[in-house]
């Protein structure tokens, strides 16, 4: 909801509940996590409103509205694999209301930012009114982020589609597996390290490396499908259009150095989950 630039401390606030550092960074002093969420939608409206109009534009497939025709396939694409405003509202109401009421008063804050009137340029080059903003809003970028850093699907596909374009190369034949390791490696034991080992204090966990049996065990268990009839599944997976577009536009199209994290309580599995 982007709250990351904004700094909220639960304290006994002075007069003015929100200001800035010496550079520039929203600092919120808040008697309770309301009045926080508060002050926090209208620091990151003062900083930021037109990228959230296109976020939320972006995860609702409104971007046409603004831009026209050549919008249509990034938000027909996005149309497709995202929720209906009613699944969207649904998912929050099952969060607890005091979440719920967060979102409310974010929504409140960039609101009252709306209100004065002090809008962005790009609003008047597009002859574009902002909406009033809704917890729905913050709910459906919320979700997109979520979908974005935990999509690999179209990678798989891609990579089952480069093996089988080795595999009917005459050249290649029975060394398909061997070139395709070559392209798509696990990992490269001489890349030099950003933290040596014996600094790094993190232990990661231990994965089982890859072997040619292990991966031709895994293909005999797949669909006996040519690099043609994959390829489209690929392009859907990947949403390419609608990633292309959000790239343009600036706004999230890519995961990063973020996680999320779902608690054990949250999980059907009751394990906990993580992207």
């Amino acid at each position: 909801m982007w709250l990351s630039l904004a700094l909220a401390i639960l304290n006994p606030h002075k007069p003015t509940p929100l200001s800035r550092d010496d550079y520039g960074v929203p600092v919120i002093r808040a008697n309770t996590t309301n009045e926080a969420m508060y002050w926090a939608g209208y620091a990151t409206a003062q900083d930021r409103l037109w990228q959230m109009e296109m976020s939320r534009r972006t995860a609702q497939s409104q971007l046409a509205e603004v831009f026209g025709e050549k919008s249509f396939s990034a938000d027909l694409q996005q149309f497709q694999q995202f929720y209906t405003q009613t699944e969207i509202r649904e998912q929050f109401e099952t969060l607890e209301p005091k979440v719920q009421e967060w979102f409310r008063q974010y929504a409140k804050g960039v609101n009252k930012f709306i209100s004065e009137g002090n809008l962005p340029p790009q609003y008047a080059e597009n002859e574009l009114k902002p909406k009033p903003w809704t917890e729905i809003d913050s709910a459906a970028i919320t979700i997109q982020l979520v979908q974005i850093f935990g999509r690999g699907g179209a990678g798989e596909l891609r990579n089952f589609a480069l093996y089988r374009y080795l595999e009917a190369q005459s050249k290649i034949g029975k060394r398909a597996l061997d070139v395709f390791d070559d392209l798509a490696w696990q990992n490269d034991p001489s890349a030099i390290p950003t933290c040596y080992a014996e600094d790094d204090k993190v232990i990661p966990p231990k994965f089982p490396s890859l072997s040619p049996s292990i991966t031709l065990r895994h293909l005999t268990q797949l669909p006996d499908l040519s690099m043609f009839e994959l390829l489209p599944g690929a392009r859907v997976a990947s949403m390419n259009e609608a990633r292309t577009k959000a790239e343009s536009l600036r706004t999230p199209f890519q995961s990063g150095s973020y996680c999320v994290v779902v608690s054990p309580s949250m999980s059907k599995t009751k394990s906990p989950l993580r992207s």
